[in-house]
């Protein structure tokens, strides 16, 4: 074992997290089906905060992976789990992921000892095969989130799914269906954030499952670069019915501006025709739509 199980939390930083893994790492050296436990994630990073999640990884062998199907969760943690998900990725792994008792969210992650390592931070805290520790150090390569480059055809695409989106607001609002606009609104805020996240970088969301990890990237990019614009906008109140109009003005001029200034950057045509009659439309029926606060 490359340390005694007592001295684990002390190796680690001083966080409440830190007791679960101590109790885990106490409670895996009595099983023999296990042999290798370790950390993934920012425990492993060095980056871990109050807030972190735990990657917890364990190794067993294929005849052990079912006794791991539903363990015993205060044994292990010494509390219990009182949510939990199991999800599969192939016949030699599965991921529990839980939030425990009191408040610690972990991701238990068993995988037989043949079963393939991804690249990531790792931390190994026991193991008892000299080939496994080694495949786990040599797997020790944290990776950035990999984005791809913005293509000026996944842009200009972008840039219409907006505006024809967009347009679908007008009929909305006429309905005096607002509580639905506002679905419209989280989908654009969504459209707008690729687009300014593509103009900072170069690089494009498009498709990225939206994870903690990614998003920390883009947020910190975009308040970095945007400074409090971003906020402004994002968090505009959209508490009445003048208020939503308001952040379809604001947004509209912004995906105006940004759409240009990517489509000049990317040697793409902008849509202007289409956003001209989005425009048009708008100034016709926006009488229509305007100072009325009542609930539908």
């Amino acid at each position: 074992m490359p340390e005694p199980f007592a001295d684990i939390a002390a190796s680690l930083p001083d966080l409440p997290q830190v007791r679960a893994i101590a109790h885990a790492a106490r409670a895996l050296d009595q099983r023999q089906d296990v042999h290798a436990f370790w950390l993934g994630g920012s425990f492993a990073r060095g980056e871990a905060d109050r807030f972190s999640d735990v990657d917890m990884r364990i190794a067993v062998g294929r005849d052990d992976l079912n006794a791991w199907q539903e363990p015993d969760w205060p044994e292990l943690f010494g509390e219990a789990a009182v949510g939990r998900q199991l999800l599969r990725f192939a016949e030699t792994s599965f991921l529990h992921h839980l939030i425990l008792s009191g408040g610690t969210i972990i991701d238990f992650f068993v995988q037989s000892l043949d079963h393939p390592l991804s690249r990531d931070a790792q931390l190994i805290i026991s193991c008892d095969d000299a080939a496994l520790a080694e495949r786990i150090r040599a797997a020790d390569q944290p990776q950035p989130a990999q984005l791809p480059e913005a293509s000026p055809q996944q842009l200009k695409a972008a840039i219409e799914e907006f505006w024809i989106a967009f347009h679908k607001h007008a009929k909305v609002l006429y309905r005096k269906l607002d509580v639905m606009a506002l679905t419209g609104v989280e989908r654009e805020s969504a459209l707008l954030v690729r687009l300014w996240y593509a103009w900072l970088t170069g690089k494009d969301l498009g498709g990225q499952r939206p994870t903690i990890h990614l998003f920390s990237q883009v947020s910190r990019s975009l308040q970095d670069q945007l400074g409090p614009k971003a906020l402004s906008v994002l968090g505009a109140s959209l508490a009445s019915r003048r208020d939503i109009l308001g952040w379809i003005r604001l947004v509209r001029d912004e995906v105006g501006n940004v759409g240009r200034s990517l489509a000049a950057a990317h040697g793409f045509a902008y849509p202007q025709e289409l956003e001209q009659t989005v425009r048009h439309c708008w100034a016709a029926d926006e009488p229509l739509l305007d100072g009325t606060d009542e609930t539908p």
